[in-house]
C-alpha cells in the first residue's frame, strides 16, 4: 500500500468513528468520535491535517459506502481537499479473516476499515459523478412513487369490489381520468343513480376524449353497475369518505410521478 495515513471511517447517522494508521502501520492515538455536522466535519478536517503536517504524507479516507450518510462525508472531504475511497461493506466482511480484536463496536469497525484497505483486502469504488448520482435519485424516487401508486391502487380496488361490485365491467382502468372522476364524484350507487345524466354523459366524453356516443354506452354500463351495487353491495357509509381520501392520494402520487 502507498505511502499514506490511513483514515478508516465507521459511518453512522448522528456521528462517525475515525481511526487514524500511519504509513507503517501503527495506529495513531485513540479512535475518536464526531458528529456529522458541519461544526464536527470542521474539527476532523483541522486534526486530520495536523496528522498530515506532523507525518508530512497525506491522509487517504476510507468508508464504507451507506448511503446518504456517507454521501455527506464523502463530499465534505472531498471539497476539503482529502482523497476519499468508498469501499463496498460486503468487502469489509473479509475481516472475519483477519486477526483483530474479536470485538463489536463502532471504534473497532473504524479500525478494521483502516486495517483492510491498508492491507489491501479491499478495493476502493469510485463514488459517481455529480449527474449520474442526482439521476440515481431520480430514479430511486421514481420507483418509490410507482410502488406507492401500486398500493394505493390496489386499495383503491379492495373498496370499489365492495361498493361497486361490478366496477370493472364499466371501467377495466379504475385510474383513468373518468373512472376517478367517477368514483371521487359518486362514491354510491345512489348518488351515481341521482346524478343527471346529459351532465355526466358530457364529462365522459370530455375527460375520455372520445365521442358521445361512446360516452352513453360507457353511461348506460355504470347505471347498470350502480343497480346491481344496490343490492349486492356490502360497503358501509363511511367508505365513501375512505375512497376520496385515497384518490386524493393517487391522484397526488401520479402528479407527482409525471413531474420526474
Amino acid at each position: 500500500m502507498e505511502n499514506k495515513i490511513i483514515v478508516g471511517i465507521d459511518v453512522a447517522k448522528e456521528f462517525s468513528y475515525y481511526s487514524i494508521i500511519t504509513p507503517n502501520g501503527k495506529q495513531y492515538g485513540k479512535p475518536f468520535k464526531a458528529h456529522n455536522t458541519l461544526e464536527g466535519l470542521e474539527k476532523v478536517s483541522k486534526k486530520l491535517k495536523e496528522v498530515e503536517k506532523e507525518l508530512n504524507v497525506p491522509c487517504v479516507l476510507v468508508m464504507e459506502s451507506t448511503g446518504h450518510y456517507s454521501s455527506i462525508l464523502f463530499h465534505f472531504f472531498h471539497n476539503s481537499n482529502f482523497e476519499v475511497c468508498i469501499v463496498n461493506p460486503i468487502q469489509t466482511n473479509s475481516i472475519k479473516n483477519i486477526k483483530v480484536r474479536k470485538v463489536k463496536n463502532d471504534k473497532v469497525d473504524a479500525y478494521r476499515i483502516a486495517i483492510l484497505y491498508k492491507l489491501g483486502e479491499i478495493k476502493p469504488t469510485k463514488p459517481p459523478k455529480k449527474e449520474i448520482h442526482q439521476l440515481n435519485i431520480l430514479c430511486r424516487q421514481y420507483i418509490k412513487l410507482v410502488d406507492d401508486c401500486t398500493m394505493y391502487k390496489n386499495n383503491l380496488i379492495s373498496l370499489i369490489d365492495q361498493v361497486y361490485p361490478e366496477y370493472n365491467t364499466a371501467f377495466s382502468n379504475i385510474t383513468s381520468k373518468a373512472s376517478l372522476y367517477i368514483l371521487e364524484n359518486y362514491p354510491s350507487a345512489e348518488k351515481l343513480l341521482n346524478a343527471d345524466k346529459d351532465t355526466l354523459i358530457t364529462i365522459l366524453a370530455t375527460l375520455s376524449r372520445k365521442s358521445l356516443k361512446w360516452a352513453k354506452t360507457k353511461y348506460n354500463a355504470l347505471i347498470d353497475v350502480a343497480k346491481s351495487a344496490l343490492k349486492i353491495g356490502c360497503a358501509p357509509k363511511s367508505s365513501e369518505i375512505v375512497i376520496k381520501s385515497a384518490i386524493t392520494i393517487l391522484k397526488t402520487l401520479i402528479k407527482q410521478k409525471s413531474m420526474i
